[in-house]
C-alpha cells in the first residue's frame, strides 16, 4: 500500500476488515490507476468475487488435496 495516496489506504481501512482484501484491492487499484472513486466503487461491488485472481483461503480452510484444487 506504500504506492497509493493517503486517501485510497484510508478507504481500504475503512471499508475492509480483512488485510488480504486491503492487499488485493490495493495491488490491483495500484497495476490499473484507479481513483479513489473508482475504488470504491470497485470495493463496494465487491470485484474481488468477480475476478478469479482475488485472495482465497482454499489451503487454509480444506485438507490439501482438496484446497489446492481452488486456486487452479
Amino acid at each position: 500500500m506504500e504506492h497509493l495516496p493517503w486517501g485510497h489506504v484510508r478507504l481500504l481501512l475503512d471499508k475492509l476488515d480483512s488485510p488480504e482484501l486491503r492487499d488485493w484491492y490495493a495491488a490491483v487499484g495500484g497495476e490499473h490507476g484507479w481513483s479513489r472513486n473508482v475504488l470504491m466503487n470497485q470495493v463496494m461491488n465487491r470485484i474481488h468475487e468477480r475476478i478469479g485472481s482475488g485472495p482465497a483461503n482454499f489451503t487454509r480452510r480444506l485438507s490439501l488435496p482438496i484446497g489446492s484444487l481452488g486456486s487452479r
